[in-house]
């Protein structure tokens, strides 16, 4: 992952009282991590919508608070999830 060129996003998701760091890289390449108040400020990976690591050449890796886990344990895990958007995930990434 070449980060030259590492653009930052961050916003506060004030309901979970979470800040969201979006770190995008010259080479397509991203990750997801969020520093909530309980964490004393570190940063975690972490996102409840998609893979918390997304390399440009296609491999993901998939996040829950700071802990690695399955694809199949993250669709489990994660909370807000339609059945809908569960059968979608699958098929791109399962």
């Amino acid at each position: 992952m070449d980060n030259t060129n590492l653009e930052t996003t961050a916003c506060w998701t004030d309901a979970m009282d979470h800040n969201t760091t979006i770190e995008t890289y010259s080479d397509g390449s991203k990750r997801w991590r969020v520093r909530s108040r309980r964490s004393r400020g570190r940063l975690k990976y972490h996102r409840e919508d998609g893979p918390a690591v997304m390399y440009a050449d296609g491999v993901v890796f998939w996040f829950l608070n700071g802990i690695q886990i399955s694809f199949d344990e993250w669709l489990d895990q994660t909370p807000g999830l339609t059945d809908e958007e569960k059968v979608m995930m699958k098929l791109q990434y399962g």
